[in-house]
Protein backbone atom coordinates (compact mmCIF):
# COMPACT_ATOMS: atom_id res chain seq x y z
CA UNK A 1 0.00 0.00 0.00
CA UNK A 2 1.48 3.68 -1.02
CA UNK A 3 -0.33 6.18 0.30
CA UNK A 4 0.43 9.75 -1.42
CA UNK A 5 -1.29 13.00 -0.19
CA UNK A 6 -3.03 15.63 -2.71
CA UNK A 7 -2.51 13.34 -5.67
CA UNK A 8 -4.92 13.78 -9.14
CA UNK A 9 -5.80 11.49 -11.10
CA UNK A 10 -2.77 12.89 -13.41
CA UNK A 11 -0.06 12.20 -10.93
CA UNK A 12 -1.32 9.70 -9.41
CA UNK A 13 -0.82 7.54 -13.23
CA UNK A 14 2.48 9.23 -13.40
CA UNK A 15 3.51 7.40 -10.22
CA UNK A 16 2.14 4.31 -11.34
CA UNK A 17 4.38 4.11 -14.68
CA UNK A 18 7.66 5.23 -12.55
CA UNK A 19 6.87 1.58 -10.07
CA UNK A 20 6.40 -0.01 -13.20
CA UNK A 21 9.37 0.81 -15.43
CA UNK A 22 11.19 0.86 -12.17
CA UNK A 23 10.30 -3.00 -11.42
CA UNK A 24 10.69 -3.70 -14.77
CA UNK A 25 14.39 -3.41 -14.76
CA UNK A 26 15.67 -7.26 -14.10
CA UNK A 27 17.97 -7.18 -10.91
CA UNK A 28 20.62 -10.16 -9.61
CA UNK A 29 19.50 -12.40 -6.69
CA UNK A 30 22.67 -15.00 -6.15
CA UNK A 31 22.58 -16.56 -9.59
CA UNK A 32 19.64 -15.54 -10.66
CA UNK A 33 17.93 -12.59 -12.66
CA UNK A 34 14.99 -11.63 -11.95
CA UNK A 35 11.96 -9.59 -13.03
CA UNK A 36 9.18 -8.53 -11.11
CA UNK A 37 5.51 -7.14 -12.49
CA UNK A 38 3.58 -5.21 -10.66
CA UNK A 39 -0.04 -4.82 -10.58
CA UNK A 40 -1.53 -1.74 -9.24
CA UNK A 41 -4.79 -0.43 -8.05
CA UNK A 42 -5.70 3.24 -7.41
CA UNK A 43 -8.60 4.75 -5.46
CA UNK A 44 -8.67 8.19 -4.94
CA UNK A 45 -9.97 9.80 -1.74
CA UNK A 46 -12.55 11.21 -1.70
CA UNK A 47 -14.20 10.22 -5.07
CA UNK A 48 -13.49 6.24 -4.24
CA UNK A 49 -14.08 6.52 -0.40
CA UNK A 50 -13.51 8.44 2.57
CA UNK A 51 -11.76 6.23 5.16
CA UNK A 52 -9.13 3.88 4.81
CA UNK A 53 -10.97 0.64 5.16
CA UNK A 54 -12.97 2.11 2.15
CA UNK A 55 -10.26 3.37 -0.17
CA UNK A 56 -8.30 0.04 0.47
CA UNK A 57 -11.02 -2.26 -0.58
CA UNK A 58 -11.46 -0.15 -3.66
CA UNK A 59 -7.63 -0.15 -4.70
CA UNK A 60 -8.03 -3.79 -4.06
CA UNK A 61 -10.74 -4.15 -6.34
CA UNK A 62 -8.82 -2.06 -9.30
CA UNK A 63 -5.70 -4.29 -8.55
CA UNK A 64 -7.29 -7.88 -9.21
CA UNK A 65 -9.21 -6.08 -12.21
CA UNK A 66 -5.77 -5.37 -13.77
CA UNK A 67 -4.66 -8.74 -12.25
CA UNK A 68 -7.58 -10.47 -14.58
CA UNK A 69 -6.28 -8.39 -17.91
CA UNK A 70 -3.11 -8.73 -17.93
CA UNK A 71 0.15 -7.75 -15.71
CA UNK A 72 2.30 -5.38 -15.07
CA UNK A 73 -0.21 -2.54 -15.13
CA UNK A 74 -2.65 -0.12 -13.31
CA UNK A 75 -6.18 0.71 -12.98
CA UNK A 76 -8.29 3.27 -11.22
CA UNK A 77 -11.00 1.97 -9.57
CA UNK A 78 -14.33 2.62 -11.08
CA UNK A 79 -18.46 2.18 -10.12
CA UNK A 80 -18.50 -0.81 -12.22
CA UNK A 81 -15.72 -2.72 -10.98
CA UNK A 82 -17.76 -2.23 -7.48
CA UNK A 83 -20.83 -3.66 -9.46
CA UNK A 84 -19.40 -6.57 -10.98
CA UNK A 85 -17.51 -7.69 -7.69
CA UNK A 86 -20.80 -7.21 -5.95
CA UNK A 87 -22.41 -9.27 -9.07
CA UNK A 88 -19.68 -12.06 -8.55
CA UNK A 89 -20.45 -12.74 -5.31
CA UNK A 90 -24.03 -12.46 -5.60
CA UNK A 91 -23.40 -15.25 -7.76
CA UNK A 92 -20.72 -17.05 -5.75
CA UNK A 93 -22.97 -17.76 -2.99
CA UNK A 94 -25.99 -18.41 -5.44
CA UNK A 95 -24.15 -21.25 -7.15
CA UNK A 96 -24.04 -22.85 -3.67
CA UNK A 97 -27.27 -24.01 -3.25
CA UNK A 98 -28.18 -24.10 -7.27
CA UNK A 99 -27.87 -27.80 -7.68
CA UNK A 100 -29.24 -28.91 -4.60
CA UNK A 101 -32.51 -26.25 -5.62
CA UNK A 102 -32.80 -27.40 -9.08
CA UNK A 103 -31.94 -24.21 -10.73
CA UNK A 104 -29.42 -26.10 -12.98
CA UNK A 105 -30.96 -28.06 -15.78
CA UNK A 106 -29.23 -29.94 -18.96
CA UNK A 107 -30.14 -29.60 -22.42
CA UNK A 108 -28.63 -31.79 -24.62
CA UNK A 109 -27.93 -30.56 -28.21
CA UNK A 110 -27.30 -33.15 -31.40
CA UNK A 111 -23.79 -32.30 -33.67
CA UNK A 112 -24.82 -33.27 -36.70
CA UNK A 113 -22.07 -34.51 -40.00
CA UNK A 114 -22.29 -32.36 -42.67
CA UNK A 115 -21.29 -34.74 -45.25
CA UNK A 116 -24.63 -37.07 -44.44
CA UNK A 117 -26.94 -34.95 -41.66
CA UNK A 118 -26.53 -38.26 -38.78
CA UNK A 119 -26.19 -37.37 -35.34
CA UNK A 120 -22.37 -37.46 -35.01
CA UNK A 121 -22.59 -36.69 -31.22
CA UNK A 122 -23.94 -34.14 -28.45
CA UNK A 123 -23.27 -31.12 -26.82
CA UNK A 124 -24.37 -30.66 -23.26
CA UNK A 125 -25.49 -27.35 -22.83
CA UNK A 126 -25.95 -26.16 -18.84
CA UNK A 127 -28.26 -23.61 -18.00
CA UNK A 128 -29.31 -21.53 -14.93
CA UNK A 129 -32.52 -20.56 -13.77
CA UNK A 130 -32.68 -18.46 -10.46
CA UNK A 131 -35.85 -17.87 -8.57
CA UNK A 132 -35.22 -14.21 -8.23
CA UNK A 133 -31.87 -13.25 -10.72
CA UNK A 134 -34.07 -15.33 -13.91
CA UNK A 135 -32.04 -16.84 -16.38
CA UNK A 136 -28.20 -16.41 -16.09
CA UNK A 137 -25.91 -16.85 -19.27
CA UNK A 138 -23.41 -19.49 -19.37
CA UNK A 139 -21.04 -16.79 -20.11
CA UNK A 140 -21.71 -14.94 -16.88
CA UNK A 141 -21.95 -17.91 -14.74
CA UNK A 142 -19.58 -20.15 -15.87
CA UNK A 143 -16.47 -18.26 -15.53
CA UNK A 144 -17.46 -17.76 -11.96
CA UNK A 145 -17.93 -20.77 -11.59
CA UNK A 146 -14.04 -21.41 -12.72
CA UNK A 147 -12.91 -18.63 -10.33
CA UNK A 148 -14.66 -19.97 -7.00
CA UNK A 149 -13.86 -23.34 -8.17
CA UNK A 150 -17.28 -24.56 -8.00
CA UNK A 151 -16.99 -25.50 -11.74
CA UNK A 152 -15.58 -29.81 -10.58
CA UNK A 153 -19.06 -29.82 -8.75
CA UNK A 154 -20.88 -28.45 -11.86
CA UNK A 155 -18.87 -30.31 -14.03
CA UNK A 156 -19.24 -33.21 -12.01
CA UNK A 157 -22.89 -33.04 -12.16
CA UNK A 158 -23.11 -32.43 -15.84
CA UNK A 159 -21.64 -35.58 -16.13
CA UNK A 160 -24.04 -37.35 -13.96
CA UNK A 161 -26.66 -35.81 -15.76
CA UNK A 162 -25.90 -36.43 -19.33
CA UNK A 163 -25.38 -39.96 -18.69
CA UNK A 164 -28.57 -40.43 -16.84
CA UNK A 165 -30.65 -38.92 -20.12
CA UNK A 166 -28.38 -41.08 -22.61
CA UNK A 167 -29.63 -44.48 -20.56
Amino acid sequence: ILLLPSVTEESASQMAMKLLAVMHEPFQMATCELVCTLSIGIALYPYDGLDFETLSKNADTAMYRVKQASHNNFAFFTQEMQSHAARKLQLVNAMHFALARGEMSLHCQPLLSLQDGHIVGAEALLRWQHPELGSLSPAEFIPVAEDSGQILVMGEWVLRSAVTQLK
